[in-house]
Formats: C-alpha cells, sequence, structure tokens
C-alpha cells in the first residue's frame, strides 16, 4: 500500500511533536518538499513530451503538418511576421502558436507513468486521497481525450477496486451524453477527467450529460413506481484533473474553478485567439490544422 501525502504529513508531524520541533514550522518544510518533489516531476515530463516529438510550436513548423494549411479566410495581407512560420486551429475553433498532442504523448509508457503520478500528487495535496479512501467512486470524461488520462490515473492509483470510468461522447449538436447510464445511487462522488483545459467547455459540458442521465433514470424510476418515493439518483463532484491546462488567463482560470478544484499535470503557456480576433491571421501567418 502506497504512502500517501496526508498520511506523510500525520506521520511526520507526529515525530516532530515527539522531537519538539514546532507543528506548523515541521509541516511546511514538509509540504515545501512534496511540492518541489511534484514540479520536478512536472519539468521531468515535459522534457518527455519535447522527445517525443508532441509539442508544435508555431515557430517551426513540421514538415508533415505543411500540406494541412488553411486558406486565410480574413482577407489578410503577405506574411509579415518574422518569428512564427505558423499557428495551429484547434479543435473548438480558436487559433493557438503552440500545440501539444495528448494522444501521442500518452503512447509513451515514461509519460504515462509521471502524468498519473502527478494526478495523484495532486489529488493527495488538496485531501480527495487519504490512505483510508480514495475519495471518488466514478470517473467521467469526454470519450477522446479523457481515457488515456483516466487511465494514467487509476495505473497510478494500482487500480483500486470499486472505482469505475465512464466516459460521455459528444453528439450532432456539440454536447455530450453518457455512453452507459449512470448514477445508480444518490450523490455518487464523481471525478472529471478531460486531457486539455482551455477554457473548461468540456468539462461544464460532461457535468450537464451527468446531470441530465441522473434525470432520465429519475424520470424512468418515477414512472416505474408510480409516484412511490424513492432515493433519487444524483453526482456529487469532488474535483476534476486534467493532463494539461493551458488556460490563456491564469486569474480567470482561478475564477472559473472556485466551485471545482482542477489540478493539471503540466501547464502549458501560450497564446489563445478567437478566429475573428487572431493576431497572426491578420500578419498574415499562415494556420495549420492539427
Amino acid at each position: 500500500m502506497p504512502l500517501y501525502y496526508t498520511d506523510y504529513l500525520k506521520k511526520t508531524n507526529t515525530i516532530a511533536k515527539m522531537c519538539g520541533f514546532g507543528y506548523s514550522k515541521y509541516r511546511s518544510q514538509s509540504e515545501d518538499a512534496m511540492r518541489r518533489s511534484t514540479a520536478k516531476r512536472e519539468q521531468k515530463l515535459i522534457r518527455d513530451v519535447e522527445k517525443a516529438g508532441a509539442i508544435f510550436d508555431g515557430r517551426k513548423i513540421p514538415d508533415y503538418l505543411r500540406g494541412s494549411e488553411i486558406i486565410n479566410k480574413n482577407g489578410a495581407s503577405p506574411k509579415t511576421n518574422v518569428e512564427y512560420e505558423g499557428h495551429f486551429l484547434l479543435s473548438r475553433g480558436d487559433h493557438t502558436t503552440k500545440f501539444v498532442d495528448m494522444k501521442l504523448a500518452m503512447e509513451i509508457p515514461s509519460i504515462e507513468e509521471n502524468v498519473g503520478a502527478i494526478l495523484r500528487r495532486r489529488l493527495e495535496e488538496n485531501g480527495i486521497i487519504t490512505r483510508r479512501d480514495i475519495g471518488f467512486d466514478l470517473i467521467v470524461g469526454p470519450a477522446r481525450g479523457a481515457w488515456p488520462i483516466g487511465k494514467a490515473l487509476l495505473k497510478a492509483l494500482r487500480y483500486p477496486p470499486g472505482i469505475k470510468d465512464v466516459y460521455a461522447r459528444r453528439g450532432v449538436n456539440g454536447n455530450f451524453h453518457l455512453i452507459y447510464p449512470y448514477p445508480d445511487r444518490r450523490d455518487i462522488r464523481t471525478l472529471i477527467v478531460d486531457d486539455v483545459f482551455t477554457t473548461g467547455s468540456s468539462i461544464q459540458k460532461t457535468m450537464l450529460a451527468c446531470d441530465e442521465s441522473a434525470e432520465e433514470k429519475n424520470r424512468a424510476l418515477r414512472k416505474r413506481t408510480k409516484g412511490v418515493k424513492e432515493k433519487p439518483a444524483s453526482f456529487y463532484y469532488v474535483a476534476g484533473v486534467v493532463g494539461i491546462n493551458r488556460a490563456p488567463d491564469w486569474n480567470k482560470f482561478l475564477l472559473n474553478t472556485i466551485t471545482l478544484w482542477i489540478g493539471h499535470a503540466l501547464r502549458l503557456e501560450t497564446d489563445i485567439w478567437t478566429p475573428d480576433n487572431c493576431e497572426l491571421c491578420r500578419e498574415g501567418v499562415p494556420l495549420y490544422k492539427v
């Protein structure tokens, strides 16, 4: 059984009390040591992702992407920006100067291991995972992006019994719906998982899909029991974790995550624009679809 962060603090604080050291001072030293360890893991993760060729930078476009150039529809003048060779079109329609292919990166065993270990550490630091309790019963996320992240986290936790993972599929209208009918009881503790955080729209749509699934199940339950009172099925969202946090505004990210704490394995600082306000499009920098 691994020694989790909260249990480590309890053990070290007990030793500190027995030896006569200050409780708060020893605790802060332990927390700083754990944060430094997590920071080292994150730096190693960045190096591994770069080595795997999963980070695309607009300053140097790979040769195999040059055939996927999109014609600039904004009527921009000839290229005037000499710093960037191009920029990228994200799946949600925004433009960015840097892109990480998480699907490619998560195929590397060392990257998968580091992502799972960092996310587990984030959950331990916030008291969600303890030695006595994992803290959640269900993992939910978008089907395409969240599956490798959820798999890495479960692997880092050594596949605890009783934890199920369910994924939401994107419909024709862009909204998500759960592939399997959940929840099966009231206030099932749910961890939201995604590969990339930009504005939080995918996480919000996933939570909406969960609530709609619960309401659909409750309607069927009321119809079957003919008005007999039963405990309604519902979700209780404990936290969220993502592989990459590329939120352009950190203060806005903190504001959006007041109600739901979200941890990340890798922080990617990059510029993101909407298609109408893209600075690089106005400067004639080619746009590539990734």
